[in-house]
This record gives structure tokens, sequence and C-alpha cells, in this order.
């Protein structure tokens, strides 16, 4: 059975610190509505854990996975997206051999600033500068490349 696995940190840090979350669902591709989606369970009010998403059904190409969360309030949050590729024909055995990022806009592939990482899985935390950013609302776009000299898709 082919499964994503994902390390989900934390959603909605514009929630009143006062609500917990009691609930989460995910959806792929298609909103179901909210309620609607494959349950998972959680609590507190961060989730940083493993989720087997199974893949299994989905055409081969890219997906977008949708997670949200119901906090004890009763409201729903907005969904957090990941975007995935579905290859079954395609082993990738390269580790992950370096990382970039950029703010806002791309600077185009390999020349973000360096990240350094190395193995199969990022879960790392990392110092990223903001200075020089104006105030208000910015996108952090991080991509790695691995031992074969394959690039990742960007994530935001």
């Amino acid at each position: 059975m082919k499964t994503i696995s994902l390390i989900l940190i934390a959603l909605l840090s514009s929630w009143v610190i006062e609500a917990q979350i009691v609930s989460a669902e995910y959806f792929i591709d298609t909103d179901p509505g909210v309620g609607n989606g494959v349950a998972l369970t959680v609590s507190g009010n961060t989730i940083n854990q493993d989720l087997n998403v199974p893949t299994n059904g989905l055409s081969n190409g890219i997906h977008k996975l949708y997670i949200r969360v119901l906090s004890t309030t009763g409201e729903w949050s907005l969904y957090d997206q990941n975007v995935f590729y579905v290859n079954p024909n395609n082993t990738n055995t390269a580790s992950i051999a370096s990382a970039e990022y950029f703010i806002d806009s791309d600077p185009g592939v390999g020349n973000g600033m360096p990240l350094s990482v190395t193995g199969d899985v990022v879960d790392m935390d990392f110092n990223i500068p903001t200075s020089g950013l104006v105030d208000g609302v910015h996108k952090l776009y991080v991509r790695v490349i691995n031992t074969d000299g394959t690039w990742s898709l960007y994530d935001n």
C-alpha cells in the first residue's frame, strides 16, 4: 500500500490561544465539505505527528492534501494544503543532499538561500533571518535537492 508520511507541525497560528484542537480531518484534491473529510485523532493546541495517508486509488501525477482542525469553540480552521506526487513506477533511492529557501518570490532553482540538511526526511528547526523584510504578511518557501541532482517542488 502506498502511503505518504507527513509531519504536521502547527495549524493556524492565528487561533486564539485559549481554544484547543479537538478534531482534525483531511481530504485529497476535492473538498467533501466541512466535517466530511477523513477523521484524524488529535488533541491540544499543536499538531506534531506523523500521518500515513493512503494513496491507493489515486491516479499518477500531482495531488493536493488538505488538513483542517476543529476547536473547542466549535469553529473549523481554514485548511492547510500540501502538494504531493504519485508515481508508483519510480523508486527514488537518493537521499536529500541540501535545501534552499526564499521569501515571497522565487529567485530560480538553485538560487535560494542555502539550508544545511542531509538524510531522507527534513524535520528540523531553522533560523530564517527576517531583517530587511517590510512589515506585513510574507510567504516562506523551501525546496530540496537529492543526491541524484533532482530538485523537489517547493513547499510554502
